[in-house]
């Protein structure tokens, strides 16, 4: 059988014990813990892209949860190969810190980006636009891959999610 708590009576894919340690009904299958995943929207603003010409990613954390805060919310990006950007003056807001990016801020190929939101409050978001640049000698019919990493404390998971894009030729 099943351990006493990891029922679920509501059959909505929570565990009574996770519904009523999060303050939710385990009888109503409408009430119930909002996933982590539901708090993150990755997009890539425009596909296809042209070779030598500019792509922009639009991260979106919420915090969907009436109840908790999540703590200590980290997006990573990490660059895809043909792309660049400054994450001075290219990303908005400026990337908390980095790792492989040059020290003027260029960040190119495999190099790190992190954003440290901090804690997000009930109902609070943010959002994180990168305008990169496209190498102009990426290959017409190449995919972009640009993964990305959202992580929070006391959730135990993280999100990652990768959005992709056709270059073609100018």
């Amino acid at each position: 059988g099943i351990t006493d708590g990891n029922e679920d009576f509501d059959d909505d894919g929570y565990s009574n014990a996770v519904e009523i340690a999060g303050g939710f009904d385990p009888k109503d299958a409408a009430s119930h813990p909002t996933s982590f995943a539901d708090h993150v929207s990755f997009e890539v603003k425009q596909t296809p892209v042209v070779a030598g010409g500019k792509i922009s990613y639009v991260i979106h954390v919420g915090n969907r949860n009436a109840s908790q805060t999540l703590s200590n919310v980290v997006v990573r990006v990490v660059v895809p190969s043909g792309v660049s950007f400054n994450f001075y003056g290219n990303a908005q807001p400026n990337a908390t810190t980095y790792a492989g990016c040059a020290s003027a801020g260029f960040c190119d190929a495999g190099d790190e980006v992190f954003w440290n939101l901090g804690n997000l409050a009930p109902g609070a978001s943010a959002s994180i636009e990168v305008d990169a640049t496209v190498a102009a000698a990426t290959t017409p019919g190449t995919l972009i891959q640009a993964p990305v990493f959202v992580t929070a404390d006391d959730l135990g998971d993280s999100i990652n999610l990768t959005r992709t894009a056709a270059v073609r030729a100018p």
